[in-house]
């Protein structure tokens, strides 16, 4: 959810300017998630919105982002199959060059449906799409190939992994300075991926990486640090025990 404010009791001062006091709520706001549900619930019953949308917008481009948008609605509402099928009416109009994004969102809905084979077939037809525009979105498609290395991590396929997580490194360092949290992100999603293969040598070598950007780019204290922090103590872990059972 955005940020959302509750106004308080708004006051004048002495030199007649207005105060109004702002509380910013959040999601243990039970009022604010009882409004929520309730919008949630108006956008699932009516086709009022919908039909007015759609008498006003006539051009391909904007009926085809109308369609993305009620996409958007329908998976928030869980209703996966019509989000679906709005996506596909909203693919039939997109101009070649406009589907990457698409292509992305099918396939994050097509995860959290569990249909991971096929959440990697849209993953990969949208990098597909992006290399056809001349790697217009070059860290779209580094998050693209970041995002089937954790598919096919928990497929149990960790050498493919491997490979998307090497083809995401080679653009970040390309197109972020060398100290970017991203960059110490996919090193870390490679060190996970060389513990699963059991390299555990490899693991802390590449989790030393990440920590090391981390603690230059990152205030101290932050989760992506700590995160990453206690992965390397995993690997180090599993490190010593690996070099215990080869001694013995």
């Amino acid at each position: 959810m955005g940020s959302v404010f509750r106004i308080g009791k708004l006051t004048r001062s002495s030199e007649g300017i207005w105060i109004v006091p702002l509380a910013l709520t959040d999601d243990h706001d039970k009022r604010l998630t009882a409004l929520k549900e309730h919008f949630k619930k108006s956008m699932g019953d009516s086709n009022v919105c919908l039909s007015f949308a759609f008498e006003t917008e006539t051009t391909p481009q904007r009926r085809s982002v109308l369609y993305v948008n009620l996409a958007m609605v329908k998976d928030e509402l869980d209703q996966n199959e019509a989000a679906l099928d709005y996506y596909n009416k909203s693919l039939e109009l997109e101009e070649t060059g406009g589907k990457a994004v698409t292509y992305n969102n099918m396939a994050t809905l097509f995860c959290k449906m569990k249909e991971t084979n096929k959440a990697i077939q849209y993953y990969q037809k949208a990098i597909e799409e992006c290399n056809a525009q001349n790697n217009s979105n070059r860290e779209l498609i580094a998050t693209l190939h970041t995002n089937i290395a954790g598919i096919l991590n928990g497929q149990g396929k960790h050498e493919e992994a491997l490979g998307k997580c090497q083809e995401a490194l080679k653009i970040n360092l390309e197109i972020f300075p060398e100290i970017h949290p991203t960059i110490a992100n996919t090193y870390n999603m490679i060190a996970n991926t060389m513990y699963y293969l059991s390299l555990y040598t490899k693991a802390v070598e590449y989790a030393e990486e990440a920590l090391k950007i981390d603690k230059k780019a990152l205030r101290k204290g932050h989760p992506q640090t700590l995160s990453h922090q206690n992965n390397l103590e995993i690997y180090k872990q599993a490190q010593k025990q690996a070099e215990m059972n080869n001694n013995q």
